[in-house]
């Protein structure tokens, strides 16, 4: 569902809004334990032509959980590969997502996943999403949302249990 939402999006700030929709379904995450979906933010870190999109949550006001981390990596080629991996303490060793050639759907959810090296995905380069952040004038996006501070539009609501999506 994330890989999907990072598919259709224009920008990450309208990815982190989508991201964050109550009507999305897509954030179901109370990790602070106050019994409320918690507001996921989203943090462009660019190195070279590698992009490292981290999803975090705020848990308090001093402290931070990392979600996932969005790699979308540019070759000199013109060819984008993108690996969403989820972070070890809430998902476990190795839980990476990455789109395919027939759907663009996400991958692989076992533990013992060794990755596919030597594989690019050039079919992502037409991403809205991917192209914009390759722009030539593209500045990274940072989220100003943080611990008590969240857009109007946002108003958590309680999290559904499993069966809800069952």
């Amino acid at each position: 569902a994330v890989m999907n939402l990072f598919q259709e999006s224009q920008t990450l700030e309208d990815f982190e809004r989508d991201l964050n929709a109550q009507n999305s379904r897509v954030n179901n995450l109370d990790l602070n334990g106050d019994n409320l979906v918690d507001y996921i933010t989203v943090n462009d870190y660019v190195d070279g032509n590698v992009h490292n999109i981290v999803l975090r949550v705020a848990l308090t006001r001093n402290e931070t959980q990392d979600v996932a981390v969005f790699t979308v990596q540019r070759f000199n080629d013109r060819s984008v590969q993108i690996q969403l991996v989820g972070d070890e303490a809430l998902y476990g060793r190795n839980y990476i997502v990455e789109p395919i050639y027939d759907n663009y759907t996400a991958g692989t959810y076992n533990p013992g996943y060794t990755g596919r090296s030597n594989i690019r995905i050039s079919v992502v380069a037409d991403w809205p999403l991917v192209r914009f952040i390759y722009y030539p004038g593209y500045i990274s996006w940072h989220s100003s949302w943080y611990w008590g501070y969240y857009p109007s539009y946002w108003d958590p609501w309680r999290p559904y249990y499993w069966d809800y999506y069952y």
